[in-house]
């Protein structure tokens, strides 16, 4: 691939798998599909039938929805086909009326909406297909959150795209070695990648808010409560002038406020919410404390991003494995970058994420995600300057091979050998609890 192939190809998904969501992605992305259906037949459904792959349902079981404190990708579902707007995308969710939320739930007492998931699909899928009046309408999401690949109305196909999660881009970037990856974030035209720092300050607005008390009742589920509640906790134990413990602290509250059902628009990175507000933050921080000027921080955070999606090719858009392995793998190039210029060191702060991280487990989106979020975030950091130190892992030691290419074909071996079965193991037992 040329370079100027190399260029489109990272730009084009990175603009793909980064766009404004407003709470989880999985449960906006069924939301959005459902609207689209009722768009398609005119008026509200008698009946929504929800098929999804395990990936997709994991993570909308137990993620917080903005207003209620009811969840699960049925109520999704019945919000998206009572707001019917799909022309906010994934901030569908955004400005859930009260009245809104009343007519979801009363469309899933009364059983209309049926949710299943499909053994077969991988990645993003979800399929929705919605019945009123003896019509039906038919939309299938898949490949990224917001990808339209197929639109019927009674049958008859309205709308076919010849991407789906099988043909999706993203696998490309298999063919790029790091080296040319890494030269293609330097030589985009800054201007096409300004809106990443726009969206990171966006993310880390959510992170302020969520230690304000108008905010209590979206957000701090679970440990983040603590850390609000307890601020002098966290700073008896780190200093809180710490850069580290600034950013642990941030990224657990704005991932727990998100997971919570914070309305609040977030970018995205490789189409997860919590994994740009992993990248955000700490790029970010480290940016203001080298004093680095926008454009600076900009190209970090494209090249964060860009290996967020690097890595993803190799162990997959929607994973059993956490993304807060791939998104800091993003934190620890993007940081490197900003302390040395130096590709090699990079290479070696993403090995070193991975050989701490990879094989953590991705047991859906919900409030624990905070917890890992963070770890992903602190070890992206202790990676960069760990080998900006002169620290490195040695080749051979578990999944590290003898180049990054090599570490990530190991990555990518494993994922599918043995992770890839992983959604299915852990949905059927979440479903024994149900």
């Amino acid at each position: 691939m040329t370079m100027d192939g190399v260029q489109d190809l990272l730009l084009t998904l990175v603009i793909e798998h980064a766009q404004f969501a407003t709470v989880c992605t999985e449960p906006s992305m069924i939301a959005l599909a459902a609207a689209k259906c009722r768009n398609l037949l005119g008026t509200l459904p008698q009946r929504i039938e929800v098929r999804v792959s395990p990936g997709i349902l994991k993570n909308a079981l137990s993620a917080g929805l903005p207003c209620g404190d009811r969840k699960g990708p049925e109520v999704s579902a019945a919000l998206g086909a009572v707001i019917g707007d799909d022309s906010k995308g994934l901030q569908i969710l955004d400005n859930v009326s009260p009245e809104d939320l009343e007519s979801a739930y009363s469309i899933v007492d009364e059983n209309m909406v049926c949710v299943s998931w499909d053994e077969e699909a991988t990645g993003v899928y979800a399929c929705v297909t919605s019945y009123a009046n003896g019509h039906e309408a038919k939309v299938t999401i898949e490949g990224s959150h917001t990808n339209v690949t197929f639109m019927s109305f009674d049958g008859e196909e309205v709308f076919k795209s010849g991407s789906d999660s099988n043909s999706s881009p993203l696998r490309r970037l298999r063919e790029v070695s790091f080296k040319d990856l890494y030269s293609a974030c330097m030589k985009t035209d800054i201007e096409d990648i300004r809106f990443l720092l726009e969206g990171a300050k966006s993310d880390l607005e959510l992170s302020f808010r969520a230690q304000t008390a108008e905010e209590q009742k979206h957000s701090l589920m679970g440990p983040a409560e603590k850390i609000r509640s307890s601020p002098d906790a966290l700073a008896s134990s780190i200093s809180s002038s710490c850069v580290f413990s600034s950013v642990y602290h941030k990224v657990l509250l704005a991932i727990s406020a998100r997971m919570g059902g914070t309305p609040w628009p977030v970018l995205t990175s490789g189409g997860s919410g919590n994994q740009g507000i992993m990248l955000a933050i700490p790029v970010v921080s480290v940016c203001e404390v080298l004093g680095l000027d926008s454009d600076e921080a900009t190209r970090a955070l494209y090249l964060g991003h860009a290996v967020n999606l690097y890595i993803k090719s190799y162990m997959g858009s929607i994973s059993c494995v956490c993304g807060a392995v791939s998104a800091g793998a993003g934190v620890a190039a993007a940081v490197s970058w900003c302390l040395s210029r130096d590709v090699r060191q990079g290479e070696q702060s993403i090995i070193m994420v991975l050989s701490a991280l990879y094989g953590m487990l991705c047991d859906g989106a919900k409030a624990s995600c905070a917890l890992k979020g963070s770890i992903g975030a602190i070890q992206g950091l202790n990676a960069a300057f760990m080998v900006y130190k002169g620290v490195s892992i040695p080749e051979g030691e578990g999944i590290v091979g003898s180049s990054i290419e090599e570490t990530l074909d190991n990555v990518g071996y494993f994922s599918e050998k043995i992770f890839s079965y992983g959604d299915k193991i852990m949905l059927s037992k979440m479903f024994e609890r149900v």
